[in-house]
C-alpha cells in the first residue's frame, strides 16, 4: 500500500512539471469517456431495449425477394394475395398484418392539415399487441370503399386536431375529400411504426381494403408485419416458409420464379 501511494505522488509531481502533456492526457481521457458512454447509449437503445411494443421481440417483418433485380433482392414488397396466403398456410405466425403509409389532408376540425395515415389489414392491431382507448379497431369487412368509411386516431392527433373530445366517437371529418366516422383511440403509449418503415409517425389509422390489388398479385405494393407464435423462433419460420415460397411459385404463375419470402426480426431490421 505505501509504495502505491509513493507512484501516485510521483505520477502528480509529473504532472504538475509537464502542463502540457497533462493537458493532452486529460483531453484525450474525456474524449475516450466520451465516445465509450455514446457506444453504449446507441447498443443500450438499439440492442439492449425491448421495442416499445407488447413482446416486441416476436414480431417479425416479411419481404418477398426477387433474384432477378438486384435491387430488391433481400427487401421487395408485397401484395394483398401474398399476405393471405402466407396467412392461411403457415403455422409459426399468430397473424400477420399487410400495411401502407401515406400522407393525406384532414379537413372538417379546424385548418386543413396534412398528415401521416396508415392503411392496415384487421389483423394489425392484434399483430402489435394492442388495444384502444376508445371505442374499437377495424373488423374484417371493413374497408376503403365501404359507403361508410371508417378511422382510428393516434391519441397524439385526437388531442391536438379533435382536442381530445371524449365524445368523440362516431364524429366524422374529411381525408382527402372522403367522410369517415371515428371508430376509435388509441392509447397514449401506442407507438408508432419506426422511421425505419414508416417516413413520419403515423397519426390516423385506415382499414386497407381486401380487394386494394386483390387480383394482381404482382402489384406488390404493400409491406407485412407478423407475430410469431410463442416458443416459436425467425429460423424455424423461415424455413416454412421457404417451403411455402415454392407451392406458391407452383400455384400460381404471377408469383414470379425465383421470388422468396425474407423474415426479419423488427429489432433486427
Amino acid at each position: 500500500m505505501p509504495s502505491f501511494f509513493d507512484d501516485l505522488r510521483y505520477a502528480a509531481r509529473t504532472l504538475r512539471k509537464s502542463p502540457g502533456f497533462t493537458a493532452v492526457a486529460l483531453l484525450t481521457l474525456a474524449l475516450a469517456i466520451g465516445a465509450t458512454t455514446s457506444v453504449f447509449t446507441v447498443v443500450n437503445a438499439v440492442l439492449l431495449r425491448e421495442l416499445p411494443y407488447k413482446n416486441g421481440s416476436s414480431l417479425v417483418l416479411l419481404w418477398t425477394t426477387e433474384q432477378r433485380h438486384a435491387a430488391l433482392r433481400e427487401r421487395s414488397q408485397v401484395s394483398f394475395p401474398d399476405v393471405e396466403d402466407w396467412r392461411k398456410l403457415n403455422h409459426s405466425f399468430e397473424d400477420i398484418a399487410a400495411y401502407a403509409a401515406w400522407d393525406e389532408v384532414v379537413t372538417g376540425h379546424g385548418e386543413a392539415e396534412r398528415i401521416s395515415t396508415l392503411r392496415v389489414s384487421p389483423g394489425f392491431f392484434g399483430v402489435m399487441g394492442a388495444q384502444p382507448l376508445l371505442g374499437r379497431t377495424f373488423e374484417a369487412n371493413e374497408n376503403l370503399n365501404a359507403k361508410a368509411s371508417v378511422a382510428v386516431l393516434s391519441y397524439g392527433v385526437w388531442q391536438r386536431k379533435f382536442a381530445q373530445d371524449p365524445n368523440i366517437l362516431g364524429k366524422t371529418f374529411s381525408l382527402n375529400s372522403t367522410t369517415f366516422s371515428i371508430i376509435g383511440v388509441m392509447p397514449r403509449d401506442f407507438r408508432s411504426l419506426p422511421a425505419s418503415l414508416v417516413e413520419t409517425p403515423v397519426e390516423l389509422y385506415q382499414p386497407l381494403s381486401k380487394d386494394y390489388l386483390d387480383e394482381i398479385r404482382s402489384g406488390r405494393h404493400l409491406r407485412a408485419i407478423g407475430r410469431l407464435k410463442p416458443g416459436v423462433s425467425v429460423q424455424s419460420a423461415q424455413a416454412e416458409f421457404d417451403v411455402i415460397a415454392r407451392e406458391l411459385e407452383h400455384q400460381y404463375p404471377d408469383y414470379n420464379t425465383g421470388r422468396g419470402v425474407r423474415l426479419v426480426k423488427m429489432q433486427d431490421d
